[in-house]
């Protein structure tokens, strides 16, 4: 099972969230604002979205550039109710845990 989820305030800056990637070894983090989930973070998401637009991931905030429309799915959904092109795409997002771990 994969370890808890790293959280993140939205108002943190990109550049903290990436370093928190690095120090964790992960390619996401679940964004919170006012302690409430807000989207999630990818990698991907700083790529596209920070670096590729010539964004300053120092000022820049998590919660302006992070997905905001999740699908929520509980452990007991398989992976079979998903088209067979998307399941590898969709298996790296997942969150299995329900547990978040703040970044330090």
């Amino acid at each position: 099972m994969s370890p808890a989820p790293i959280c993140m305030a939205a108002t943190e800056s990109v550049s903290a969230a990436a370093k928190a990637m690095k120090r964790h070894g992960i390619g996401n983090v679940v964004v919170l604002a006012g302690g409430r989930l807000s989207g999630l973070l990818t990698d991907r998401d700083i790529t596209i979205r920070v670096l590729a637009d010539g964004r300053d991931p120092l000022t820049t905030r998590i919660g302006d550039i992070c997905s905001a429309e999740l699908v929520m799915l509980g452990p007991q959904i398989g992976f079979d109710l998903f088209e067979p092109g998307g399941r590898h795409h969709i298996a790296n997002r997942i969150r299995p845990r329900s547990e978040c771990t703040l970044a330090p």
